[in-house]
């Protein structure tokens, strides 16, 4: 059954020419200056995940690695 959550009128507009499109999430990793800032639209690290349970494990997967000091991968 597909799902969409947003309603953006870019979303909506997607929807209505793939009806069969499916959400997705994303853990996206940028550098970032002292106060947090990214200055670089693309992201050091990207993987993108059909499922929600996916994505949390992805996510707290990335966060383990970062803080254990381990380099980005795919």
């Amino acid at each position: 059954m597909p799902t969409a959550t947003s309603d953006d009128p870019v979303s909506v507009l997607v929807r209505r020419m793939n009806p069969n499109i499916r959400d997705t999430w994303e853990t996206r990793v940028f550098k970032s200056d002292r106060e947090g800032l990214s200055h670089s639209e693309e992201p050091l690290y990207r993987r993108e995940y059909s499922d929600e349970d996916s994505a949390r494990r992805g996510h707290a997967k990335i966060v383990k690695a970062l803080r254990d000091g381990q380099q980005l991968g795919e």
